[in-house]
């Protein structure tokens, strides 16, 4: 990344002892107008990295409940939208649902991540979960969003425990839906 700042201003300066050839002319103070030319520049920085890593995430979306309510016969035909760093999928779409079962495993291959394995396994990046209602004229309703944070396993055989499900809020802005 390179970085630089350039700025230029036009000052205005105002006399209040203007020189004997303005005081003969007037009686108002001088007023004259400068170009200032003012350059401010920043040290030029760099992010590097020696070497990327591939990942690969694995997303389980189960289920979701009390969806809102958008199409006229007061159902829902609901997805989720998963994205990750620079990737994106879809669940399959749910018909009239307000409590959909998804069931789903949606996987990632291929996850370029810069930053040393031990860093991504403390601060992985989040996964954003949106969820929809497919309409069918127009675009689809937003219904929602979620956050949440990946459990990383850097080998496949690493010893943990089997991850359980979890219940996330949806927000929908500030609110929780």
């Amino acid at each position: 990344t390179d970085i630089i700042f350039r700025l230029q201003s036009q000052v205005q300066v105002t006399s209040d002892s203007p020189s004997k050839i303005d005081q003969r002319q007037s009686d108002s103070p001088s007023t004259t107008t400068k170009e200032v030319k003012i350059e401010l520049n920043a040290p030029r920085m760099f992010l590097t990295f020696k070497k990327a890593y591939y990942y690969e995430l694995r997303a389980y979306i189960y289920q979701a409940r009390n969806l809102l309510s958008m199409d006229h016969d007061s159902f829902s035909d609901p997805y989720a939208q998963i994205g990750f760093i620079n990737q994106s999928q879809r669940t399959e779409i749910i018909q009239q649902s307000l409590c959909p079962t998804w069931d789903q495993t949606l996987i990632f291959s291929s996850v370029e991540l810069y930053g040393e394995p031990d860093e991504i396994h403390h601060d992985p990046p989040n996964i954003l979960i949106e969820l929809f209602d497919k309409d069918q004229y127009g675009s689809p309703d937003f219904l929602g969003r979620v956050q949440c944070s990946p459990i990383v396993r850097l080998t496949p055989d690493e010893t943990k425990p089997t991850i359980k499900l979890k219940w996330f809020g949806v927000k929908r802005g500030k609110d929780d839906v």
